[in-house]
C-alpha cells in the first residue's frame, strides 16, 4: 500500500542513503519540471491495486464508490463494475487491460472494450505480448479450461497451469494444460508429450529456445527444444544464458544437490542454488553449501565460507562478480574474492555495476539506518533507500530516499526536491539519456512525472 513520506520499491528493497563518493566533485545543477498526471481521490481509490506503466509515465487503479468499482486511468474515470482486478499495462505502456466481475460472471476489458463473460478468470493469467500487440488470459466455463488469445478461445481442457508466456518475437503462446491425469505444453495449439506434471516454461532472450522441468515415474528432467536431459530426483529454475546456447539449473539426487550445466552435473553439496550465467555468457556462479556454510562457486572455484550468501552479480564485460555475504555479526559485498566494509546487513538485490563495468553501488544497513555504497565508499545515512541507478555513460548515479516524512531523489549525492511519495520501483528512475532522467512522485493527491535535466 502507498503511505505517506514512504519510498515504494517493489524490488522488495528499502534502504536509506546519500551517495558516497559517487559525486565526482564535479559542478551539477538540476533543472526539474513537473507534470501533473493525476489527481487521487484518496477517499475512493485502492491502493492495493495501484500501477504505474512500463515506461513510468502513466498510472491507474481502482475507485470504489459505494458498492461499484471504476477503473481510474490517468484521471479518467471507466465504467462500474461490481468488482475490478488490478489493471495490466501492455510492454509499451499504450495498452490496459484487466478482469471484471459482473453478474456472477467474469470477463476481461481490454484497451476499453469488453471480452466475451465466463465463469471465472485466471487471476495471474492476464498477459500482454512483448511487441504489446496481443493479449492472452486462462478462463474456466462449466468445469473446463480454455485460453483466450486477441479474443480467440483456444481448446478446451481440463485444467491450465499458472503460466501463460509468449514468446520474445510475440509469434508464438506456450501454456501448460491437463490432459486427464497427465500433463502437457501447447505451443501454437500443438500438445506436446504428457507427463505428471510439468513446471513453467522458459525461454532464452531471443526467444529461439525453451526449457521446462517434467516429472515422470517420480523423476524428473529438464525437456528443451534439443531432447530430454538426464533423470534426477528433484530439479529447480532452469536458466539460459544471454545469447540461449547454454543452459543451467539445480538438481538433487538423494541427499546431494548439484548444478546441471549444458548437461553436466556439477560437484555435489549439501545444497545449492540456482547458477547465474554472466553477461558473455562464458561464466557461471551459485551458491553451495559445504558442512553448514555456504560458498560462492565461480567458475567451480569455492570462495570463503559464510553463514549465507546472496545472489551473484556479474559486471557487463562479465570480469567482476559481486555478492552478498553474511556471518553470524556481519554482511559485506564481496566482490571478486575481497571483501568491502562491514555493515549490519546489506540490500542484495541493490547491488548494480554500471555499463563500462568499472563502478559498483549497492545499500548497507548501519545501526538501522541505511546509507549507499558507491565504490567503496559510504554515502549519507537516511531511514531508507531504493535501488540504485546508474545513468547509461555510468558517470551519474540516483535513488530515492526518505528522512522522516520527507522522499527525495538523489543524484550524485545531492538530494532533490521533497515529495511525500517516489514512486522507486525497480529501474523507476529512468535515465532516457546521460544527461536526463525522469520518475514519479506524489505530493498530497497529486501524482507528477518529473523530468530532470543535467546541466
Amino acid at each position: 500500500m502507498l503511505k505517506s513520506g514512504l519510498v515504494l520499491c517493489l524490488t522488495v528493497f528499502l534502504i536509506g542513503v546519500l551517495i558516497a563518493g559517487c559525486a565526482r566533485e564535479e559542478h551539477t545543477t538540476r533543472l526539474a519540471r513537473e507534470k501533473l498526471v493525476v489527481q487521487i481521490d484518496t477517499s475512493l481509490w485502492n491502493p492495493e491495486t495501484f500501477r504505474v506503466s512500463p515506461d513510468k509515465k502513466r498510472v491507474a487503479y481502482v475507485a470504489q464508490a459505494g458498492e461499484k468499482q471504476s477503473m481510474i486511468v490517468d484521471g479518467n474515470m471507466g465504467k462500474q463494475y461490481e468488482g475490478l482486478g488490478p489493471p495490466v499495462f501492455s510492454p509499451d505502456s499504450k495498452r490496459i487491460a484487466y478482469g471484471v466481475q459482473e453478474g456472477g460472471k467474469q470477463f476481461v476489458v481490454v484497451d476499453g472494450n469488453e471480452g466475451k463473460k465466463y465463469d471465472s478468470i485466471g487471476g495471474n493469467s492476464l498477459t500482454f505480448s512483448p511487441d504489446s500487440v496481443h493479449v492472452a488470459y486462462g478462463t474456466q466455463t462449466g468445469g473446463k479450461y480454455s485460453v483466450v488469445v486477441d479474443g480467440e478461445e483456444k481448446k478446451e481442457y481440463d485444467s491450465i497451469g499458472d503460466s501463460i508466456v509468449f514468446t520474445s518475437d510475440s509469434k508464438q503462446v506456450i501454456y501448460g494444460v491437463q490432459v486427464g491425469d497427465k500433463w502437457t505444453v501447447v505451443q501454437n495449439g500443438k500438445q506436446g508429450e504428457q507427463y505428471e506434471y510439468i513446471t513453467p516454461p522458459i525461454f532464452s532472450s531471443d526467444g529461439q529456445r525453451m526449457a521446462y522441468g517434467v516429472q515422470m515415474e517420480g523423476k524428473w528432467r529438464v525437456i528443451t527444444d534439443r531432447g530430454e536431459g538426464d533423470q534426477h530426483d528433484a530439479i529447480r529454475n532452469p536458466v539460459f544464458s544471454l545469447n540461449g546456447m547454454r543452459l543451467g539449473y539445480a538438481a538433487k539426487v538423494d541427499d546431494k544437490c548439484y548444478v546441471v550445466v549444458d548437461g553436466k552435473e556439477g560437484k555435489q553439496y549439501e545444497n545449492v542454488r540456482s547458477p547465474i550465467f554472466s553477461p558473455d555468457n562464458m561464466r557461471v556462479a551459485y551458491g553451495a553449501k559445504i558442512g553448514g556454510e555456504w560458498h560462492m562457486v565461480v567458475d567451480g572455484e569455492e570462495g570463503k565460507p559464510y553463514d549465507n550468501v546472496g545472489i551473484p552479480v556479474f559486471s557487463p564485460d562479465g570480469k567482476k562478480i559481486a555478492y552478498a555475504s553474511q556471518t553470524a555479526q556481519k554482511s559485506f559485498v564481496v566482490v571478486n574474492g575481497k571483501e568491502g566494509e562491514e555493515c549490519d546487513s546489506i540490500g542484495d538485490t541493490s547491488l548494480i555495476f554500471s555499463s563500462d563495468s568499472k563502478r559498483l553501488a549497492y545499500g548497507g544497513r548501519w545501526d538501522g539506518k541505511w546509507a549507499m555504497v558507491v565504490d567503496g565508499e559510504r554515502g549519507n545515512i537516511y531511514d531508507y533507500i531504493s535501488n540504485p541507478v546508474f545513468s547509461p555513460d555510468g558517470r551519474r548515479l540516483a535513488y530515492s530516499a526518505q528522512i522522516d516524512k520527507s522522499v527525495f531523489v538523489i543524484l550524485d549525492g545531492k538530494e532533490g526536491k521533497e515529495y511525500d511519495v517516489v514512486f522507486a520501483m525497480q529501474e523507476g528512475i529512468v535515465f532516457d539519456s546521460p544527461d536526463s532522467f525522469y520518475y514519479l512522485a506524489q505530493k498530497g493527491s497529486d501524482i507528477y512525472l518529473v523530468e530532470e535535466r543535467i546541466e
